[in-house]
């Protein structure tokens, strides 16, 4: 008797000491320089196009000039913030568009979506003539090792789908919504 619950205890400790399936584990992500697209960077952009673009059409508009302007010195200061909080290289910087796409923006057709953590985003891929290609939205994962600042959720549109397009953003936080289209293309 001593030797069979010897014999069972010794199988109780193996059974749980043995480590747990990974099935339930989430895959490991590597974000590289051509396989993310990260909402924060566009959004800074595009606040810097329309300040951009009301000081060079609408010169007289000083009120709209100086809230384009406060609008990106605020969002410049959150974005610094949220890079101290991250940490330096935890994004590698895209390498440049190819010369097929107008403008600074370009990204892969399959990938990931970065974002501040507490921000829900989404975007449309339309083509020049706004006809809609392709929606990218989900519930957003907690991105590992950026000290629970940024969160993600991949995407992937048909290979068909490149070259200049326009990019409509959906951007949800506590303070409000932000709705903007910005020119971009998708890497071949």
């Amino acid at each position: 008797m001593k030797i069979k619950l010897t014999l069972v205890t010794v199988f109780c400790l193996l059974l749980f000491a043995c480590p747990s399936s990974d099935d339930d584990a989430p895959t490991p992500i590597e974000i590289t320089a051509t396989n993310y697209l990260f909402e924060a960077e566009v959004t800074q952009e595009f606040y810097a196009k329309t300040l951009a673009d009301l000081e060079q059409n609408d010169p007289n508009n000083t009120a709209g000039i100086l809230e384009a302007d406060a609008n990106l010195n605020s969002y410049n200061e959150f974005l610094n913030n949220l890079i101290e909080t991250v940490g330096i290289g935890v994004l590698p910087p895209p390498p440049p568009c190819p010369d097929s796409i107008v403008g600074e923006l370009c990204f892969p057709n399959e990938g990931f979506l970065l974002m501040p953590a507490g921000v829900n985003v989404s975007f449309r891929i339309l083509s020049e003539n706004s006809e809609e290609l392709a929606v990218v939205s989900g519930q957003p994962q907690t991105l590992p090792n950026s000290n629970g600042a940024l969160s993600y959720y991949t995407y992937s549109f048909e290979a068909g789908i490149n070259g200049p397009i326009l990019l409509e953003i959906t951007r949800v936080d506590e303070n409000a919504t932000l709705i903007y289209a910005i020119p971009a293309g998708i890497r071949p």
